[in-house]
């Protein structure tokens, strides 16, 4: 909960800083399905009995969901993944697939759920067309 109404207000206090400036905001949403085949065996980031174990049924599908919001010449990222954690190179890899199109650390946030319903992430990582096709704002102009 409190992790909700962190980034609640963070939304807030960049739509309002954005706003306060007299200018048009743009504000885009997206949602894709990340839900890996059951063929290629992920594990579950579950607990127990489940934990390290490959899925044996898709219950619900795994989501990455964006909202981005542009003013001018800046632009800013939150996106969510339905995952127990991120790895650490995870961010960095990204960035550099599309740093060519105005995205760097400043200007992205990556938050995962913390779902131990979901994979593991391990090496799995989401190919750059997903996340440009994602953001359709994520263009440099």
């Amino acid at each position: 909960m409190i992790k909700f109404k962190f980034i609640t207000t963070l939304v807030i206090l960049l739509i309002a800083g954005l706003h306060s400036q007299g200018k048009n905001l743009t504000a885009n949403v997206a949602t894709i399905s990340i839900t890996p085949p059951l063929e290629m065996k992920y594990t579950l980031g579950g607990y127990g009995e489940r934990m390290n174990r490959p899925a044996e049924a898709i219950h619900d599908p795994v989501l990455a969901k964006a909202l981005v919001l542009k003013k001018e010449h800046h632009k800013y990222a939150i996106i969510t993944l339905d995952l127990l954690g991120i790895p650490n190179n995870f961010k960095t890899d990204l960035i550099k697939r599309i740093a060519d199109r105005g995205w760097n650390v400043e200007n992205m946030m990556l938050l995962p759920s913390h779902s131990h319903g979901s994979f593991e992430m391990g090496d799995f990582m989401l190919t750059s067309e997903i996340i440009k096709n994602s953001l359709p704002l994520c263009k440099s102009r």
